[in-house]
């Protein structure tokens, strides 16, 4: 049995019956959204949203296998320094798993954002703020829950690091060969 969630009492009410804090804290973000959407109509990005698939959150009725979580204390949120368009690609984010993930377009489209400053935000989300945000080009952007969720996105990371340090390194022998070695006290800073 499944549930959908439209009012700001009612994601209130699914923060109170879940143990997972991650599930507890999306479901206060949205009734915070709805809430301030009530308050402030024109400031918010989700009027008008009720029954879309942006915000078809659903509560299961049994409880998802917690059988191998994520090691460490939850993911509490965007920082208090975080925009709109952060918390709301945070939420959407955190609603989806790697089987149902989200594309940066449609991330975009959600926080009315260009695309490319919704891969930006998930960069910083990551980087600043430590979400274990993964995403894969077969499965978009999706909210692990469990380890085994994420190591496709990391060994992807890990590739992707590798070959801009071979890019780094033949940009940087290639420039010695065709300038000389740097000199020892340059202005010049090098990654390597």
């Amino acid at each position: 049995m499944v549930s959908l969630m439209q009012s700001p009492d009612e994601f209130k009410a699914a923060a109170e019956k879940v143990d997972d804090p991650v599930k507890a804290e999306l479901f206060l973000i949205c009734a915070r959204f709805l809430e301030r959407d009530a308050a402030e109509p024109a400031l918010t990005p989700l009027r008008g949203l009720a029954g879309s698939p942006a915000l078809e959150l659903r509560l299961p009725s049994e409880p998802d296998d917690k059988d191998s979580p994520i090691a460490g204390p939850p993911a509490v949120g965007a920082h208090p320094s975080c925009n709109r368009a952060e918390g709301t690609i945070l939420a959407e984010i955190r609603g989806r798993s790697i089987g149902n993930g989200v594309t940066a377009e449609q991330l975009g489209a959600l926080a009315h954002i260009p695309e490319r400053e919704a891969r930006a935000l998930i960069a910083h989300l990551r980087v600043v703020h430590e979400q274990p945000i993964c995403g894969t080009p077969q499965h978009s952007y999706f909210w692990p829950r469990r380890w085994e969720d994420a190591e496709r996105t990391l060994a992807s990371l890990r590739s992707r690091k590798q070959a801009l340090d071979d890019a780094i390194t033949g940009v940087h022998s290639g420039c010695a060969r065709q300038f000389g070695t740097l000199p020892l006290f340059s202005d010049t800073k090098m990654a390597r």
